[in-house]
């Protein structure tokens, strides 16, 4: 019996880190769906609006919306993700913006970041891409970023060893380290999602 018992805990012992595991990279992996369905939300809007990105925006982005004046991301591409339009007086919210591991772990807030300052002409100059919700920066053309499209980040996850993505107020609520171990999810303006190591 004893013998049957330590078979066992020996057993539950091995699968219970691989199972945690297997956990993460399914929520690391929805993570970076959720990124890839916003970064095609994005460009749909663009496609439609003269090459106009969303925006204005706010940096924080967590999925709450009560029309495209919200300054939420979610606002701007409802009609290309999930269909769901806003209605006078309603308060919505669009899972995607909301990554899996942040749900696991119970933590409340923003949990991806608008970059808000992209370099032009070999990175003397910024521009503000998205614009900003109080209206004192409108939203660019998507032709206007020099750089290649892969190489500029649109969105990022925040915690708050991440101070380039949220270097204000956003990183209050944000977790410490980054929801998925050593890697963090990055959407570009191509539409491309890499998990890239936290340096």
């Amino acid at each position: 019996m004893l013998t049957v018992i330590a078979i066992i805990g020996v057993i539950a012992s091995i699968l219970i880190p691989t199972i945690s595991k297997i956990r993460a990279t399914s929520q690391r992996t929805h993570c970076a769906s959720n990124l890839r369905q916003i970064g095609i939300g994005i460009n749909l809007y663009a496609n439609e609006h003269e090459g106009v990105l969303p925006g204005g925006l706010n940096e924080g982005q967590n999925g709450l919306y009560k029309g495209e004046s919200s300054g939420s991301l979610a606002a701007f591409i409802a009609p290309y993700v999930d269909g769901t339009l806003y209605k006078s007086g309603v308060s919505l919210k669009n899972e995607l913006f909301v990554c899996p591991s942040w749900e696991a772990l119970r933590v409340s807030g923003v949990c991806y970041a608008m970059n808000m300052r992209v370099p032009i002409d070999g990175g003397d100059t910024w521009i503000e891409p998205f614009g900003r919700a109080t209206g004192s920066k409108k939203p660019i053309r998507l032709y206007q970023i020099s750089d290649p499209l892969p190489n500029v980040p649109a969105i990022y996850e925040v915690d708050r060893k991440n101070i380039k993505a949220n270097g204000g107020p956003i990183g209050q609520s944000a977790t410490w380290d980054p929801v998925h171990g050593n890697v963090r999810n990055v959407l570009y303006f191509d539409g491309s999602v890499r998990t890239e190591n936290v340096d």
